[in-house]
């Protein structure tokens, strides 16, 4: 009878341990899966960072042409404010009576004109929020582009194309 009672005992202990040899295989297969899972979410989270990461590469390239772009366009513009200054200071001074003799007063006013368009562009840009905060506005020169370096110069215009606006201008008037 003890026989019995130790096999028994024996038998029970054996399928206890067959049983939590079974669940323990079951958590390892579970955990077998979700490292899977892991991995394969770690591999598309790296393919994502990847494509973000090249994706903010050519925004940075495309916002960087923008910016050249911006400069080259705000270079014409000071430009073409600067050579229209002149030349609406110069009809201005003419207009109002100034002799032919008196070319120095034509290119102070033509200077006035200037600096009156300037000081528009500046509180234009000012008004677009165009200006980084902080920005130092008392040190700003109508010569200088962006990066404080002179600003490249156009091909002079021929003597008939200057000589054909003037006419121009002053036949409007």
């Amino acid at each position: 009878m003890q026989a019995t009672a130790f096999d028994h005992n024996l038998s029970l202990k054996c399928s206890m341990f067959y049983h939590d040899k079974a669940i323990a295989d079951q958590k390892i297969c579970d955990l077998h899966k979700d490292l899977t899972k892991t991995q394969q979410r770690e591999k598309e989270a790296l393919d994502t960072k990847v494509a973000l990461e090249a994706k903010i590469a050519d925004l940075e390239a495309q916002f960087q042409q923008f910016v050249e772009e911006a400069k080259i366009v705000i270079a014409d513009a000071l430009e073409r404010g600067k050579s229209e200054g002149f030349s609406a200071g110069g009809l201005a001074g003419k207009i109002e009576g100034l002799s032919e003799g008196r070319e120095l007063d034509v290119v102070i006013q033509s200077a006035r004109f200037l600096n009156d368009g300037f000081d528009k562009c500046i509180s234009q840009v000012d008004n677009l929020k165009g200006f980084a905060e902080g920005f130092d506005k008392s040190h700003l020169d109508p010569s200088l582009d962006a990066d404080f370096s002179p600003i490249p110069r156009k091909k002079p215009r021929s003597q008939s194309q200057m000589n054909l606006k003037f006419w121009l201008v002053k036949l409007q008037i």
